[in-house]
């Protein structure tokens, strides 16, 4: 009698080797495409930090743009500009802005004041919070400024961040030259103080992303004294910009002289 004999392996599936082996495979691919997701994640949480201070710096200028634009004026008590040092700046000067777009409960007309300053200060209101530069708008609706120029000459007005506004974050330059035409100099020369408002602003402004910023630890870093501020910031590339920050430079219109 012939006795058929079966071959167990056909029958019996993988032996526990050929398992191990292909389970080992796996958790080898699954950790490759695994990094794989983690560093292109990482690159695009980067980029896209990189975008939003972009996006902050260009909506900050625009801000500046739109109230220089309406700029009034004729004197040097309506126009104000100091210099911290040569990378720091500030402007304070009057505006048109209607009612709708003023407190209305210090709203008796449409000129108002706006003051732009930088300063260093917590980014959230708690202990231990990080610090960084930031551009202020301080905004005074009409019945305010009226009491000011009520006790005489239109003043400087207080640097407060508590009283102002943020409209960019990690700016490690905000310059704005006010400027004048100069038939005797050229198109345009700097502006000084008893020579009116001036007929533009040469803004040159930089920020940095939020990745850069968290290199700054302690506010001598965003006053640009450190090793590392030099190193990220004053360090020039062939395009004559800073190796980390994001850069603008442009000239804006004053709007309504005299």
């Amino acid at each position: 009698m012939n006795i058929h004999r079966t071959n167990q392996r056909d029958q019996g599936g993988f032996s526990l080797l050929e398992v191990l082996v292909a389970a080992a495979v796996g958790t080898g691919i699954i950790l490759m495409m695994a990094t794989t997701m983690q560093v292109g994640t990482s690159g695009f949480d980067q980029a896209t930090r990189r975008i939003d201070a972009l996006v902050e710096a260009r909506a900050a200028l625009g801000i500046l743009a739109d109230d220089a634009a309406t700029m009034i004026g004729g004197g040097t008590d309506e126009f104000g500009w100091a210099e911290s040092d040569d990378r720091f700046h500030e402007i304070w000067f009057l505006t048109l802005k209607p009612i709708s777009a003023q407190d209305p409960d210090r709203a008796v007309g449409d000129v108002c004041l706006v003051h732009y300053f930088t300063a260093i200060t917590p980014d959230a209101p708690v202990t231990d919070a990080a610090i960084s530069r930031k551009l202020y708008r301080r905004f005074l609706s009409s019945a305010d400024l009226l009491s000011r120029l009520n006790s005489g000459t239109l003043q400087r007005p207080e640097a407060d961040p508590e009283r102002a506004e943020i409209v960019a974050f990690n700016v490690t330059r905000f310059v704005a030259q006010p400027l004048i035409d100069d038939t005797n100099i050229g198109p345009l020369s700097e502006w000084e103080p008893g020579n009116g408002i001036p007929t533009s602003l040469g803004v040159d402004f930089q920020v940095v992303d939020g990745d850069t910023a968290a290199l700054f630890r302690r506010e001598e870093d965003w006053n640009i004294q450190s090793n590392v501020a030099q190193e990220l910031l004053l360090e020039i590339n062939e395009e004559d910009e800073s190796s980390r920050g994001r850069d603008f430079r442009l000239n804006l219109e004053i709007g309504h002289e005299g």
